[in-house]
């Protein structure tokens, strides 16, 4: 296992290890993927925060723009999965499963501690990010390797995100439908959304999830009008922010998710760990998007209830001014918060 984990960190080798301005790329051999690892900041600090990016097929260097005045105080590794971003490998469809995923964060979490010797380890997930570190905790002892978890607007089970999304439907047509005044929406708009409010009442989430029905509310939580701001720069736009914001290429990006999300897209309709994360008892900062059309605030509280972590080591932070990705969208508040965390659990 050690000369393994030696041979993958090859290229981590040139230079010093500590310090802390430290940037440094290393690549993790997982089961045939060479898996991109890019750690900078204060690795003197001894603690590591490995951030999971969103996708399937995103990456992880786009949350360096929002997430680098956290690098004065630890050291971040930005992560990118199999098939995403700058990893690399022979990838054929039957490795992009859950359970793979999920092995792969452990080989990254194993490869930092052979390499640092970190005091801490804390891992963060954002959006497909937190589907991915909740399968790494739920599997086999992966949660003693950890200090905390730190889930952004994600989910832990496909039923729960469906069902938020049908309250969402029903709680945002409300919303509108009472103060028409704050949108630019014809008659036939508000009919429409008054439409998919009675149909959202009238249903029942199907379990097991049915991919009719997912589509549905994923489209329809999506097409509806977001929370007027006053401040139009909260607007969320995420092809404005990993086509331009990002020091990897977008137009790679794209042809990485074009063969990374269909097949884990398919092994959704059935990913469910509403059961197993009552084994998590890891202390736990959920921080959330209050305006997410894609994960909303019924998945945050859903899981805050659920996870086995003890009350007084859970916490659950909204971001008033943040749709589905507040570490971009309220980013002071945000890192804020990611420091009190990591401070409050930091040994």
């Amino acid at each position: 296992m050690r000369w393994l984990l030696a041979s993958a960190l090859m290229l981590a080798a040139c230079g010093s290890r500590s310090g802390t301005d430290h940037d440094r790329v290393i690549y993790v051999r997982n089961d045939g993927a060479d898996l991109m690892a890019w750690v900078r900041g204060n690795v003197d600090s001894g603690v590591f925060l490995i951030v999971s990016h969103g996708g399937p097929g995103g990456e992880a260097t786009t949350y360096i723009e929002d997430m680098w005045p956290l690098e004065e105080d630890y050291a971040l590794v930005y992560w990118d999965q199999r098939g995403s971003g700058a990893s690399r490998g022979l990838f054929r469809s039957q490795r992009f499963t859950y359970e793979q995923f999920g092995d792969d964060l452990r080989a990254v979490v194993d490869a930092v501690q052979f390499a640092y010797e970190p005091n801490d380890v804390f891992v963060m997930g954002h959006s497909f990010g937190v589907e991915v570190g909740t399968e790494f905790l739920v599997t086999g002892d992966n949660q003693d390797k950890v200090s905390g978890w730190i889930p952004v607007n994600g989910t832990f089970s496909v039923i729960t995100h469906a069902e938020a999304q049908r309250q969402y439907i029903i709680d945002r047509a409300t919303e509108i439908a009472e103060n028409p005044d704050n949108y630019s929406l014809d008659e036939e708009s508000l009919e429409i959304l008054d439409g998919w409010r009675q149909e959202a009442e009238d249903a029942v989430t199907p379990d097991p999830m049915e991919r009719a029905f997912l589509d549905t509310v994923w489209e329809r939580s999506l097409a509806i009008p977001q929370f007027p701001y006053e401040n139009e720069d909260y607007a969320y736009d995420p092809e404005v922010r990993t086509g331009f914001a990002s020091p990897y290429s977008g137009w790679l990006s794209t042809l990485n998710e074009s063969r990374s999300y269909y097949p884990l897209d398919a092994a959704y309709v059935d990913w469910d760990r509403r059961e197993e994360v009552a084994n998590i008892d890891v202390p736990t900062a959920f921080l959330w998007g209050k305006w997410d059309p894609i994960m909303p605030p019924h998945v945050a509280e859903e899981y805050f209830a659920k996870i086995g972590t003890p009350e007084d080591d859970k916490r659950l932070v909204w971001f008033d001014y943040a749709y589905h990705s507040p570490m971009y969208e309220d980013q002071g508040p945000f890192n804020e918060a990611v420091a009190a965390f990591i401070e409050d659990y930091r040994r």
